[in-house]
């Protein structure tokens, strides 16, 4: 099948589409609101991302020792993970420091978009369930801790320390992988968001100490990529509904964080935009067009799903 196939692509227009799919998650991470698992999962290569990131064990280790290099490439699908990195990097590169100042200067405007991504991929997520008491309990569940975790305003104040970041690392990579929950939400959630924006955004202007941020939740991520893929890949086979379940609560209830960070922000939109009262209709037309923009946005992307591969991608329902 061709989720197969993208684990070793071959043609331009193979490499094109994981590149393109790279560059959509990489845009995903960079904005707290839809996860890169999630468009893995409705581009069709879900599957072979979490086969791949599998694949860095015990056998790419003897590979890599005994110099096998051709057959370490090919076991851990490296053309498929250089064509995805170039996209996602790029991506980071481009955007980065647009986002950074979007934060800065109209901070209701981009949390209300980063919201009807969250409702987007709450609808996409949630047409996989089997809706059951069951998982409609976990979805409660998942909902009502969500609710909880993000209104915690000690979060925000977290420090920015290596450890605080390594760990938060870890946390953002698990949910980068699961298809519902985005990364960089789960930064904004810990207070790191604006933070590691920055240390992207202005990379050259301290050197140092941006790498040392960037350096710190990166090895975290790589230590919750090792240990996740494999608990996320066990608990879609045998779980799918109920796991699917538990990841569209959270996203309900992480739009509480929505909410706050979109009216925190309404003073200094407003003053950016030389509204001395405030907002008035025309601005409040904006926020509705942006909830709308970035709903269609995530939901269009289901279009470019391969649908032939529907089958392979998506998990069983229970």
């Amino acid at each position: 099948m061709e989720q197969h196939d993208l684990g070793h692509p071959r043609t331009p227009g193979q490499y094109a589409r994981i590149g393109f799919t790279g560059f959509i998650m990489g845009i995903a991470e960079l904005i707290p609101g839809v996860s890169g698992g999630t468009i893995a999962f409705i581009m069709g290569i879900y599957e072979t991302l979490l086969n791949t990131i599998k694949s860095i064990n015990g056998t790419a280790i003897r590979l890599l020792i005994g110099r096998k290099f051709g057959e370490l490439a090919n076991h851990i699908n490296l053309r498929f993970l250089i064509a995805l990195g170039v996209g996602t990097v790029l991506a980071f590169v481009l955007l980065s420091r647009f986002l950074k100042n979007m934060l800065d200067t109209q901070p209701t405007f981009l949390f209300v978009f980063f919201g009807g991504l969250v409702l987007g991929s709450i609808v996409l997520v949630s047409r996989q369930i089997t809706w059951t008491p069951r998982t409609i309990a976990a979805a409660v569940i998942g909902a009502v801790f969500a609710f909880w975790l993000v209104g915690s305003d000690s979060l925000q104040n977290a420090p920015h320390d290596p450890l605080t970041l390594f760990l938060s690392g870890i946390v953002a990579i698990m949910a980068m992988i699961l298809p519902g929950i985005s990364g960089s939400y789960v930064l904004t959630v810990l207070g790191q968001y604006d933070h590691v924006l920055g240390a992207v955004a202005n990379l050259t202007d301290d050197v140092g100490a941006n790498l040392v941020t960037l350096g710190a939740v990166a090895l975290g991520a790589v230590v919750g990529l090792l240990s996740i893929a494999r608990l996320i890949t066990y608990a879609l086979k045998n779980y799918p509904s109920l796991t699917l379940a538990v990841l569209t609560g959270l996203m309900v209830g992480s739009l509480r964080r929505i909410v706050i960070e979109a009216n925190n922000g309404l003073g200094v939109t407003s003053e950016t935009l030389g509204l001395g009262d405030g907002f008035g209709v025309a601005q409040w037309l904006i926020v509705a067009a942006c909830v709308v923009v970035g709903f269609v946005l995530v939901v269009g992307l289901e279009r470019l799903s391969p649908k032939h591969g529907d089958e392979e991608n998506t998990p069983t329902a229970q």
